[in-house]
């Protein structure tokens, strides 16, 4: 067999077990907008696991937008080691928060914090 056909071959063999892995764990393909949308709640670990897989599939498959996660990412990991942070009061939270978005639910201890 010439090594064209083979590789050829080899090619289709790869296509054919990553469609087939789309379609067991239904996994949709996410598009550079929509990821770029994701990329500050994957910074701050705020996304499911099936959308985690979602992202981490385009990261793999689009260059420049892995580039834009992983520049998010060390941004906020210089931020968190270098800005010191101190919890917010109740009441000032949720006023900003009403003030910015409207009516907001009850804080949870980690969403209290500013950086």
């Amino acid at each position: 067999m010439p090594v064209s056909a083979a590789l050829s071959r080899k090619i289709d063999a790869k296509d054919d077990v990553v469609s087939m892995r789309s379609i067991v764990t239904k996994v949709r393909n996410v598009n550079c907008i929509e990821f770029y949308g994701m990329v500050s709640e994957k910074v701050d670990n705020r996304l499911s696991s099936e959308q985690i897989q979602e992202f981490n599939d385009h990261a793999r498959k689009c260059h420049p937008c892995d580039v834009e996660y992983l520049i998010a990412a060390t941004t906020k990991a210089v931020l968190r080691e270098k800005v010191h942070c101190i919890p917010v009061p109740s009441d000032v939270y949720l006023a900003i928060l009403q003030s910015t978005i409207g009516t907001p639910s009850s804080p949870t201890p980690e969403m209290r914090h500013f950086y």
